[in-house]
């Protein structure tokens, strides 16, 4: 388990930051895409982090999930090359999101019973608002907590809660048709 690899890295076990590499790459890999960068600039970030982390373990003993400091690493490194390819241009973080989110979906989805199901996923994304679309990416791609959401976006993890039921009871109000079983593929 990465967690366990992580405790014995702080440890000082060197050997055991290989396991958290391995086992986290490919998830950073696939946020660094889902938010919009190209692959190779999402590896040459993910390579930065972990540089980072392991020159600087001696300040990371508070770290407790090593799997969401990696993510949250990986976002503001991801922002940061952003920034500094274009100085002059702001991020909208909505933006980004807004402009790939159909493209992952589209290469996910390739079956025709997929298709019925991507039919009606979009539908739901698009009665619910940004922050409502990033708080179910979070929670069920990413797999991160309420705690967890609640600090990436600044918020309460009551409001993450709230913001979820909300989105929930709308999906139920407006798209009975829908089976919350398939809000998985989120």
């Amino acid at each position: 388990m990465i967690q366990n690899a992580w405790m014995q890295f702080l440890d000082g076990d060197n050997a055991s930051f290989s396991e958290v590499y391995r086992r986290s790459f490919e998830k950073m890999k696939a946020y660094g895409l889902k938010i919009g960068f190209e692959e190779r600039v999402c590896e040459d970030a993910i390579q930065d982090v972990f540089i980072k982390v392991f020159s600087s373990k001696d300040k990371l003993s508070h770290v407790k999930s090593i799997e969401f400091y990696l993510l949250n690493s990986l976002k503001n490194r991801l922002f940061d090359l952003h920034n500094e390819e274009r100085r002059s241009r702001l991020i909208d973080y909505d933006e980004i999101f807004q402009l790939h989110e159909n493209s992952v979906i589209e290469k996910i989805i390739l079956s025709e019973k997929e298709l019925k199901i991507k039919s009606g996923i979009e539908r739901f994304l698009k009665s619910v608002t940004p922050k409502q679309r990033k708080i179910i990416h979070y929670y069920y791609q990413l797999n991160l907590s309420f705690e967890e959401i609640a600090t990436v976006l600044d918020i309460t993890p009551d409001a993450v809660r709230r913001s979820l039921t909300r989105a929930f009871n709308k999906i139920k109000s407006t798209h009975p048709e829908m089976v919350l079983s398939q809000m998985i593929i989120f």
